[in-house]
């Protein structure tokens, strides 16, 4: 309900004015923009709307360009803009529109810049605010802007990090506008503005495309301290917003007090005196969610004339034309269009039986994002290093990083060169574009006291004596890898080919697959068509499709009357994934679909049958004595292993033993960073799903510290109210809640403290506690119960942390968070947000960890947009690689480093007397370098890293979107330099470039000469 969120925010707004003046000439009577002035002419109100998330503020600002423009050009848009009526008289709002576009608008993750809100809102009752959209196509030169940005009070810096910088290089700008949410890069082309991107201001690089941002100017008058600025703030402040009072008012203290350093005293008075309007409060039982229209369109046609008979739809889009067949062909509905696809998030208003429909509803949000490719980035994102870090040095050794140094080689010549210091105090310059550097990572903790031990001295002969003793000693661990893999590569597997089946179990699935779902099933089939044993790893974050590929698979295996098994970890799962096969496949292969777990009183029988009998083709199972399925192996032409993280690798090895014939499916959400570094090395081929579903909702994440336990649970008990009761105090049956603690003690005293609260107010709630003490029938019957909704709060330790899909559970709470691991509070927070409904995750943690390693661990969570992906590097940089390899290969290891080893060992199984790093030697006298930008140190970081052509592409184009697309001759001839140094590495020693007939102002690749020795 993104799009009813703007309305009322729009509507609050104005039926606060009620009261005041009218504003309509504020501009013309000296007052602020945003100062609401009584019947006295006394200053009152401030107000500030803060949202969850960009899309509700980007929601905002484009309904006010829009009915803006709908109202100045007199377009009668007759059913939409009669029903805004219901909200908001429309002259009225014109009025106020100028009022309406300067209102400061931030989201939840931005708030902690709400003091740059306040000193630019302070004392500018006598200053006219200039403020301009600046959108593609605008005209302005790049020196025509910058002068703006000076004039707007901004600051030209090297690395942006905060509100009112920019910098400038070529003919780009980045610019940190104030109250955006990310900072944004302009591209100019001659006299007018390309493009506009946003970019991650850690990173550097783009990572959405918009058409439009606003520039504020900074207050240039002297500020106040932050006592002085929020004291005169206080009782004049009104907060609209989108969050719970509990989340907000949380929020707000937090950051007043440990961000602005207010005291406590200070910070609760202040938070008594501002005004926080809740918008769900003013938001009635008329007004309801869409229900899922993520449909095919065959489908979606008939459920919306099903659904909304009678209704009328006003519908955004500019690629939902076909939508209006419903109009043509059922008299009932009737639809109108409106071309227009930036909004997001409709709704059903069913007293006024009107349907608001956007095109991101049926078609999911904009894929503007710029998004990583997992097995692309994840070396150079793991290899990341930093001046000061330990790096492993190609043909030379270990030393430290201390930056790139601009050197001059000869009279008048530069050049820019990495600079290692190694054992000794010996400092070695190397040339960029012939060297390869990779982050040195052992398999323990590295303390200050050890890197001297560690340096070497910078030697070749000395780097490679190391290098063939280490090759020998990977025989062991290779030899096992092979031995493993061995019967299975030399194996014919068994072929399968589609059939009527897989075409009617894709036609039962409603919903639109994503690309990547679609990649992802193109791929296992493929897989499954080879005669190549498949050994194939699924990674997807929560939510986003993965058993709908593992579906696709079992179908084809299945219509050609072979067997599936499904293994997973643990028991509810198992009884998850059962009833979702036997739903889509009983129909057409009755009585095919069986379960083994010790829930099913029936287990036994099941697993005979599926051994003996040859109707029964799918067994989903917990841990089961693999040798019982011997007789059978040749039969089963599919394993799959759900959640293959949390099974061990014995066990994963004698799968690939037993089912020597059989294709190999693997499936996690968070692979540790050791499946990764064996699927990087081509021991495992890899799939990722990176696209998310298009009803899929990231669950809002709000962090919570409590001063003591008696607090805790007073905020637990907050959120149960918020989330599980109506107006009568009766529980609501669409709702239910996790509460996650790992200490099994307090869990009880938890439940007696809740159960003691409703039984005092005479309410009536259903609870139970889950942990592992427990006898394993009565866990599995509680879990099941749970399902079936008979509990409304489950209170449990981690312990159900595993891929569950209830969508009826929408609220997560994770008490004592700091007790919890990085991958396990990311699990957890993945139970919310199922199919298509809106979660929240509440993380609950001590106070007194504020401002600690702990804490920022935790806060870590509350980035917007958070991946699967972000969490395995994290976890990464917080905990090591881990048990990537054993303790008896760890000793040698640390010699050269796990990056180097692992090279050792993929060169060793691919029959190849090599390190995996050999590149030839770049010759020329070209003038090769990065131009000045306060990127061009990262930049050269992650070209020294590239190692594969896909990952030099990959930096190229970060490059050309930090530069622009008109590169320097100098930073063309690196780029080519480079590129011919990892694609003729293994096949040339040496590699001269340079142009011909020597013209020294040609920039095409083609212009090049390359020789080889």
């Amino acid at each position: 309900m993104y799009f009813l969120y703007t309305l009322k925010s729009i509507n609050l707004v104005l039926d606060k004015l009620k009261n005041c003046k009218t504003i309509k000439n504020y501009k013309n009577k000296n007052i602020s923009v945003n100062e609401i002035v009584n019947k006295n002419g006394v200053c009152e109100d401030f107000f500030i709307l803060v949202f969850s998330n960009e899309i509700l503020v980007q929601n905002y600002y484009n309904f006010i360009n829009f009915l803006e423009n709908k109202i100045e050009n007199k377009i009668n848009s007759n059913l939409f803009l009669n029903y805004l009526r219901r909200f908001f008289d429309l002259s009225e709002f014109y009025i106020n529109k100028d009022f309406f576009r300067d209102l400061p608008v931030l989201t939840y993750h931005n708030l902690n810049n709400l003091i740059y809100i306040l000193q630019n809102l302070y004392d500018t009752k006598n200053k006219e605010l200039l403020k301009k959209v600046v959108s593609v196509k605008d005209r302005y030169g790049i020196y025509d802007f910058i002068k703006i940005l000076e004039e707007y009070g901004y600051k030209r810096v090297g690395l942006i990090s905060q509100y009112f910088e920019y910098n400038t290089r070529g003919n780009i700008i980045d610019v940190f506008p104030y109250l955006s949410e990310y900072p944004v890069r302009i591209e100019f082309e001659d006299d007018y503005i390309e493009s506009i991107r946003y970019f991650d201001k850690d990173e550097f690089i783009s990572i959405k495309k918009i058409n439009s941002f606003v520039l504020l100017p900074k207050n240039q008058e002297n500020i106040l301290d932050n006592y002085k600025i929020f004291d005169y703030f206080t009782r004049k402040l009104n907060f609209i917003t989108d969050l719970s009072q509990e989340s907000f008012g949380n929020r707000l203290y937090f950051i007043l007090k440990n961000e602005y350093n207010l005291s406590h005293e200070f910070t609760k008075d202040f938070l008594s005196n501002v005004k926080i309007f809740h918008i769900d409060e003013f938001i009635k039982q008329e007004f309801s969610n869409l229900p899922d229209l993520s449909l095919k369109q065959s489908i979606l046609n008939e459920y919306i004339y099903k659904k909304f008979k009678g209704y009328k739809i006003i519908l955004f889009s500019k690629t939902l034309q076909d939508f209006i067949k419903i109009d043509s062909n059922y008299v009932d509905i009737s639809i109108e269009l409106i071309e227009n696809d930036e909004f997001v998030g409709g709704f059903v208003d069913n007293n006024y039986k009107i349907i608001i429909i956007t095109d991101a509803d049926v078609n999911g949000l904009s894929n503007n994002w710029i998004t990583k490719d997992l097995k692309r980035d994840f070396v150079i994102d793991i290899d990341k290093f930093e001046e000061g870090d330990l790096v492993v040095v190609d043909n030379l050794g270990i030393g430290i990083y201390l930056g790139i140094k601009n050197i001059e080689i000869k009279p008048g010549y530069h050049k820019d060169m990495a600079l290692v210091l190694f054992k000794n105090n010996k400092k070695v310059y190397l040339n960029i574009e012939n060297v390869y550097i990779h982050r040195y990572i052992a398999s323990k903790e590295i303390t200050e006291k050890l890197k001297e031990k560690i340096l070497s001295r910078p030697s070749l002969s000395e780097w490679n004596k190391k290098i063939r003793e280490l090759y020998i000693q990977t025989k062991d661990l290779a030899e096992t890898i092979l031995k493993i893999n061995a019967n299975r590569l030399n194996t014919k597997a068994i072929s399968f080919f589609k059939t009527d089946l897989e075409d009617f179990i894709s036609k039962d699935f409603v919903y639109k697959e994503t690309p990547d779902q679609l990649k992802a099933i193109n791929e296992v089939l493929k897989d499954l068509e080879s005669e190549i044993p498949a050994n194939r790893l699924i990674i997807g974050d929560t939510g986003y499709g993965k058993t709908e590929v593992l579906i696709r698979a079992i179908a084809r295996v299945i219509s050609n009357k072979y067997k599936v098994l499904f293994i997973v970890p643990s028991t509810v799962l198992a009884y998850q994934h059962y009833i979702t096969l036997y739903n889509r496949f009983n129909k057409y292969l009755p009585d095919s679909i069986r379960l083994y777990c010790s829930i099913e009183k029936d287990s036994n029988k099941n697993l005979k049958d599926f051994i003996e009998k040859e109707n029964v083709l799918v067994l989903v199972s917990t841990n089961l004595d693999l040798d019982k399925l011997r007789d059978i192996a040749n039969r089963v032409g599919l394993v799959i292993i759900d959640e293959e993280h949390l099974l061990g690798v014995l066990f994963k090895e004698k799968v690939k033993e037993i089912f020597v014939k059989s294709h190999i499916l693997m499936v996690s959400a968070t692979p540790i960073p050791r499946t990764l570094f064996l699927s990087l090395n081509s021991l495992i081929d890899t799939t990722v799903i990176s696209t998310p579903p298009v009803n899929y909702k990231q669950p809002f994440v709000f962090l919570f510290y409590f001063s003591d336990r008696r607090n805790a649970y007073e905020i637990l008990l907050s959120l149960i109210y918020r989330h599980l009761f109506n107006d009568s105090n009766l529980p609501n049956s669409k709702q239910q809640i996790y509460y996650i603690n790992n200490n099994i003690d307090e869990l009880y005293l938890i439940y007696r403290y809740l159960l003691e609260h409703f039984d005092k107010n005479n309410i009536k709630i259903r609870m139970n506690i889950l942990h592992s003490k427990l006898s394993r029938n009565l866990i599995e019957k509680i879990f099941i119960d749970f399902i079936n909704k008979k509990y409304d709060i489950i209170l449990s330790t981690t312990l159900m942390q595993s891929g569950l899909d209830n969508p009826n559970v929408n609220v997560m709470i994770i008490d004592n968070s700091h007790l919890l691991g990085l991958s396990q509070i990311y699990q957890l927070r993945g139970r919310v947000s199922r199919q298509g409904t809106q979660g929240y995750c509440y993380i609950l943690f001590p106070q007194d960890l504020v401002n600690t390693k702990t804490f920022e661990r935790i806060s870590f969570f509350e980035k917007e947009n958070l991946t699967n992906y972000d969490v395995v590097l994290k976890d990464l940089e917080l905990r090591g690689p881990g048990t990537l390899l054993s303790k008896k290969q760890s000793g040698y290891i640390d010699k050269i480093g796990v990056i180097q080893y692992l090279k050792l060992l993929s060169s060793y199984i691919n029959n190849s007397n090599q390190d995996g790093s050999n590149f030839p030697e770049v010759i020329t006298d070209l003038p090769m370098f990065l131009d000045e930008s306060p990127y061009k140190n990262i930049l050269y970081r992650k070209l020294i890293l590239a190692n594969t052509l896909e990952q030099f592409e990959s930096i190229k184009n970060q490059i050309i979107d930090i530069y622009g697309k008109k590169l320097s001759k100098n930073t063309k001839n690196l780029l080519f330099a480079i590129y011919n140094r990892i694609k003729y590495k293994g096949k040339a020693k040496k590699i001269f470039i340079k142009l011909k007939n020597n013209n020294k102002n040609n920039y095409n690749d083609d212009e090049y000469e390359v020789y080889f020795e």
